[in-house]
């Protein structure tokens, strides 16, 4: 089951936001009802996603977002406010925000913004994983990559390009 933590002050919203996550994606749900909680929560706790109000008495949602990116850059972060503040939205964005939410959110673009923000962790997390491991098997790999300029990989994706067409032919020939 997937640790989800709900950042937000009003514990209506708590309630609402853990019944529909809890029934929809089955999470295993942790809830903070100010910024020092869920920064203290996040320090302990592994998550998989962060759903996080921005006014928020002690430490606001954007103390706890700069907090994320520094300490747990993989965990998306979705931003949702009932104040429809463009300039905070604008900044929990340029911050790493995965996305801003108004409150209360539309379901539909809640649950297509969990699965794509979840789906996106796990493609990193299998990059990252295949990286580690190409670089294991290869430990100068990223040397090589690095010490070209881009005209020699231009060159090194043309000559691919024309072998392929030239394995086409081939395959034509033969039918």
């Amino acid at each position: 089951m997937q640790n989800v933590l709900i950042v937000e002050d009003e514990q209506s919203i708590i309630r609402v936001l853990k019944k529909i996550l809890y029934d929809e994606f089955k999470f295993n749900i942790y809830e903070a009802s100010d910024g020092t909680s869920a920064i203290n929560l996040i320090s302990k706790k592994k998550f998989e996603l962060i759903l996080c109000d921005i006014k928020m008495p002690n430490k606001n949602g954007i103390d706890v977002l700069e907090f994320c990116t520094k300490n747990s850059p993989d965990v998306p972060v979705v931003m949702i406010s009932g104040h429809g503040d463009l300039p905070t939205a604008g900044k929990a964005m340029r911050l790493g925000a995965y996305d801003y939410i108004s409150n209360p959110p539309d379901l539909n673009h809640l649950f297509k913004t969990i699965k794509s923000a979840l789906n996106k962790k796990h493609h990193t997390r299998t990059i990252n994983k295949k990286t580690l491991d190409l670089s294991v098997k290869n430990p100068n790999i990223f040397e090589k990559i690095d010490e070209r300029t881009p005209e020699q990989i231009i060159s090194e994706i043309e000559k691919l390009e024309n072998a392929s067409l030239e394995s086409i032919k081939k395959i034509k020939e033969l039918l």
